[in-house]
């Protein structure tokens, strides 16, 4: 028994070990965080929306529950804001939240915060929820002899364990984010793997080259916060983009969708902020307009008028449904490295995606669901061997000169993803589930599954991660998954059955070989 139990301790060891970690680096000096010095704290709770109350703001959601919520709540924010306290004190090897003469102000922005719930018991075996409190946001470092901030830190999906009391599983969540902030610190910043970066709608940051000494500084500090800094210094192509909050981010527009969001890449790491938290977007830097680039030839295909339905559809019993009748080109060709594509538009529309059993096997494809799938250009083969050889490797791929390449593990496809963006200046990606479902039951299902490869059944990768889908009937515009999982989707067709599968088998080295098929959204062809 003591060797079983043993034995257990040591798997969930494992998992704690490589547990995902919520907290990574936005930009500012990330050396701060290397300083042996006195910080102070603030949480701004009146900031969060609650996700899964109707996305009220947290005053809202107090006065909605009731006069006992509005009177207990600071003693509640005291006791959830200790468990943030003594952990972040516990793990640091550096800074420390202490009163006297604090050289930082740690300023934690809950951008959304699901509250979770009382009726489930926490499981670390299990991707669900599991009733604990999920919050999304940023944390900024303010210098305060300078009134500036110099570090940013985003917080996504900090995640708490299950409690019958909010304000404990509020505690936990903030536990947990107090811990991976360190481990942030351990695993990136002492390693040296991320890098001092301008601070968007913020004056230069000072960069520390080494930890400062180990004793805190005296420094008077004035106020927490102030009106904003000079805007760091924009590049031609950069955008401004000012948040409700009163933030301000400068980075390269990767993608947007107005009524959705608006995807930049700061200090190269891409972000997503969704439009509802959105104040104002503009071009900044002297921007240019967009140059068509030389590998993208739009040749438009005359075609009959695609009839679009109404706004307000219904699905019923049908699979799909076309709405999207824009003047969109029916079809063009890009050259890559000399081997040339064509890319054929699937109008968007209405899809109910999954199914109930039929033709599917171990693929968690229950329960159906209604998305909408804006209009999209889809590649009519995957890349080709000669492509993909040079950036991964025989050892990881299969196939040979124009034969479609088989891509083994995720790492390797973002990389040929990458290769495909740089030489085309283009946003191309992988398909979403939603957009490979949706293109396999559309019009253009011939044209672009052709089973060109002659393969039974061939798998190609989708950008998704695996998961159950949602319960929930709220329909989504162009889901793109969950945000975190174990492994990514993979979609499969059968050349004799014609089923449009998900898969979730992993083969003995790790994941399922993978063909690589590219997409871009009609909006964003120049």
């Amino acid at each position: 028994m003591k060797k079983v139990f043993l034995t257990l301790m040591g798997l969930l060891a494992v998992v704690v070990a490589n547990a995902y970690t919520c907290v990574n680096f936005n930009s500012g000096d990330p050396n701060i965080l290397m300083q042996r010095v006195n910080i102070s704290y603030e949480i701004l709770w009146d900031e969060a929306r609650v996700s899964n109350h109707e996305n009220l703001l947290w005053k809202d959601y107090l006065n909605k529950r009731g006069a006992d919520f509005v009177r207990d709540w600071p003693s509640d924010r005291e006791k959830a804001e200790n468990y943030f306290v003594n952990r972040f004190n516990k793990k640091s090897d550096f800074l420390r939240i202490q009163d006297g003469s604090p050289v930082y102000k740690m300023i934690v922005r809950p951008r959304t915060i699901d509250v979770g719930g009382a009726g489930a018991a926490f499981t670390p075996f299990s991707s669900a929820k599991a009733g604990g409190c999920i919050m999304d946001g940023t944390i900024e470092f303010v210098d305060l002899s300078k009134n500036q901030v110099v570090c940013i830190l985003n917080v996504v999906e900090g995640k708490g364990l299950g409690h019958m009391s909010e304000t404990i599983r509020l505690g936990l969540m903030l536990h947990e984010i107090a811990g991976d902030i360190h481990d942030f610190i351990n695993d990136n910043v002492k390693k040296g793997k991320v890098m001092a970066t301008p601070i968007a709608g913020a004056a230069a940051v000072p960069v520390v080259s080494a930890p400062a000494v180990s004793t805190p500084v005296a420094t008077a500090p004035t106020a927490a916060t102030s009106a904003p800094a000079a805007p760091a210094a924009a590049s031609a192509g950069d955008v401004r983009i000012v948040l409700k909050n009163g933030s301000v981010l400068i980075g390269k527009m990767k993608a947007f969708d107005p009524t959705k969001a608006i995807t930049i890449e700061m200090a190269g790491m891409s972000t997503s902020i969704p439009m509802t938290e959105v104040q104002n977007v503009e071009s900044v830097g002297n921007a240019a307009p967009v140059a068509q680039p030389a590998a993208v030839q739009t040749a438009p295909v005359q075609s009959a008028p695609v009839q679009a339905a109404p706004a307000n559809v219904s699905l019923g019993s049908q699979k799909l449904l076309v709405t999207d009748n824009n003047p969109y080109p029916e079809s063009f060709r890009v050259t890559i490295d000399g081997h040339v594509m064509n890319m054929i538009l699937v109008r968007g529309g209405h899809m109910n995606m999954g199914y109930n059993g039929d033709g599917s096997r171990r693929m968690h494809s229950e329960p159906v669901h209604e998305v909408i799938v804006t209009s999209f250009y889809m590649s009519d083969q995957p890349l080709p061997a000669s492509l993909v050889l040079p950036l991964v490797g025989d050892k990881n791929v299969d196939g040979q000169g124009s034969e479609p390449a088989q891509v083994r593990g995720f790492d390797d496809v973002e990389r040929v993803i990458a290769n495909v963006q740089r030489k085309t200046g283009l946003p191309y990606r992988l398909p979403t589930e939603a957009e490979w479902e949706y293109a396999a039951c559309s019009q253009q299902q011939n044209a672009i599954f052709s089973i060109a490869s002659g393969r039974y059944t061939a798998y190609e990768w989708c950008s998704d991660w695996l998961d159950w889908y949602p319960e929930d009937r709220v329909v989504i515009t162009d889901p793109t998954g969950p945000m975190r999982g174990e492994q990514h989707a993979i979609r499969s067709i059968n050349s004799r059955g014609g089923k449009f599968d998900r898969s979730n088998d992993i083969d003995e080295r790790g994941s399922y070989l993978g063909l690589v098929r590219l997409v871009i959204k009609a909006k964003d062809v120049k």
